[in-house]
């Protein structure tokens, strides 16, 4: 087991679990969340309170002397049961949870001067409903929206089955208050939210090297994208209107209490750069749908980034990516081969943080390492069109057209442009992709593979350059010079922020 100085925020020995992926890659537990759920449990870090006694969101990072790193959500049950409770699954609907969500359309109708005789609190859920980002088959408190503004980026909430059938008796007999049921959820299991938006957290952070000015821009930019006055003055009147009704002696009773645990130390250098690929990105001014959903997935190439370069931390090895852009049968090959390097790297380094007297627990644990690992890395590579084919065999790296956005706009900054094989050199030392002939030869030397076979790379980047022109992010010159621009203005110019 590796020493606690080589972890950050890491206060106690690293626990020898059954799961090697936590000391592998820190303190990242479940292998089911999703894509946006990492971007959600970020958001909901970064904008929630980090001293209990405050009552207002934080929309800040911890300051760096910070000795604890804890966070402190407001649940917002009541919100998330009058958007998903109506359209849940029925065996999750319980009759004390029924009685709140009758008596929160009772409350909200007390509020609403109305002369029509459509009901206005079903079109208020109905629109908010329509925000949904996580529905699935889960029970209505597992349910998410997109984080368009900070009231609608919710902690997770579980029920508990047995629980929640005795609490309409209890309370049908006055034993408890409004706010004793409405507390009742577990908000720490980390079942859904699983701890994924946490590590990316403290990336970030370690990211940000101590420097507050980015420190500040970062959090400016972050602001900017979850502001939105009509949807936050809509969602903060419903929970007002909700928080009146519990009456709760203490405000703080509602809040929840997030811990975040600890990373590997390695994640710091590739933390500066995601720090400023974040800060490109935000700077661009586009579209708030459009900028959470290439946020969302470039988060999740970064965190690939970091876990092939922590898998190959103390290797002689480079963590190259061969991608597969023209389906040319040679770099298909090469493209698999690199693939399976990246999940070999992976399960080898799993394999280093299993205990030695264990060996009959080790392929328990190893299966259980790569469960949240290697298999996560599958699914949500192949949900971002990172990894192709979504079923069968010869797994390989491409590129999405939403990951070719992300590139370029947290590459190339907004009204800006570079070379075309400037840009290719940058997705190489950036990312270790490898596109075109040049890198190709790179990735081959690396390999002690056949350096002839760096011409078949030739039709991967005129394909690569197809897509840049196709979406828009590539031109060609008169002197057969190709330009990678980033076309959007910048927001903080637009906006005078």
């Amino acid at each position: 087991m590796e020493s606690n100085k080589e972890y950050f925020n890491r206060k106690e020995p690293v626990p020898e679990e059954i799961n090697p992926s936590i000391p592998a890659f820190g303190n990242r537990i479940y292998g089911d969340q999703t894509l946006y759920e990492y971007l959600l449990e970020f958001l909901l870090v970064f904008v929630s309170r980090k001293e209990k006694d405050n009552k207002e969101l934080c929309f800040k990072f911890h300051n760096f002397n910070s000795e604890e790193f804890r966070y402190f959500p407001n649940p917002r049950v009541g919100l998330k049961r009058f958007i998903f409770y109506k359209n849940s699954k029925s065996d999750t609907k319980y009759e004390i949870d029924n009685l709140f969500y009758e008596q929160f359309k009772i409350e909200l109708n007390k509020h609403i001067q109305s002369s029509q005789n459509e009901n206005i609190e079903d079109i208020i859920q109905e629109f908010l409903y329509g925000f949904s980002a996580v529905l699935k088959t889960r029970s209505w408190y597992a349910q998410s929206l997109l984080p368009l503004v900070p009231e609608m980026i919710f902690s997770e909430t579980i029920g508990n089955k047995d629980n929640r059938k005795s609490l309409h008796t209890l309370f049908s007999n006055s034993d408890k208050s409004p706010t004793e049921c409405e507390t009742t959820f577990n908000t720490t299991q980390h079942a859904f939210l699983a701890r994924g938006g946490e590590i990316y957290y403290l990336h970030i952070f370690l990211g940000l090297n101590n420097d507050l000015n980015r420190k500040l821009h970062l959090e400016k930019l972050l602001n900017t994208l979850l502001n939105n006055k009509y949807l936050s003055n809509l969602t903060n009147f419903l929970e007002n209107i909700w928080e009146e009704y519990l009456n709760p002696d203490n405000y703080t009773d509602l809040l929840s209490n997030g811990s975040l645990y600890f990373i590997p130390n390695i994640y710091k250098k590739r933390g500066i750069e995601s720090v400023n690929e974040l800060i490109n990105l935000l700077s661009c001014n586009i579209d708030n749908f459009k900028k959470l959903e290439l946020f969302a997935h470039g988060m999740m190439l970064q965190i690939f980034r970091m876990l092939h370069e922590r898998a190959l931390e103390k290797t002689s090895k480079l963590p190259l990516w061969v991608l597969d852009i023209a389906n040319d049968s040679t770099v298909k090959k090469l493209a698999v081969n690199s693939y399976d390097d990246f999940e070999n790297s992976i399960e080898d380094i799993l394999k280093s943080n299993i205990k030695k007297d264990t060996n009959d627990k080790f392929i328990s644990s190893l299966k259980e390492g790569k469960k949240h690992s290697i298999n996560l890395i599958r699914k949500l590579g192949k949900e971002i069109g990172f990894i192709i084919p979504i079923k069968g065999a010869n797994m390989r790296m491409t590129l999405s057209e939403n990951l070719i956005k992300f590139l370029v706009l947290s590459i190339v900054k907004p009204n800006e442009k570079m070379e075309f094989h400037t840009f290719l050199d940058k997705l190489y030392d950036k990312f270790g992709i490898v596109i075109g002939s040049f890198h190709g030869e790179k990735y081959l030397k690396e390999n002690n593979l056949d350096r002839e076979l760096a011409g078949y790379f030739h039709k991967n980047k005129y394909a690569f350059q197809e897509l840049l022109k196709k979406i828009g992010f590539l031109r060609d010159l008169s002197d057969a010079t190709s330009i990678v621009e980033n076309p959007y203005d910048n927001i903080e110019e637009c906006n005078d922020l």
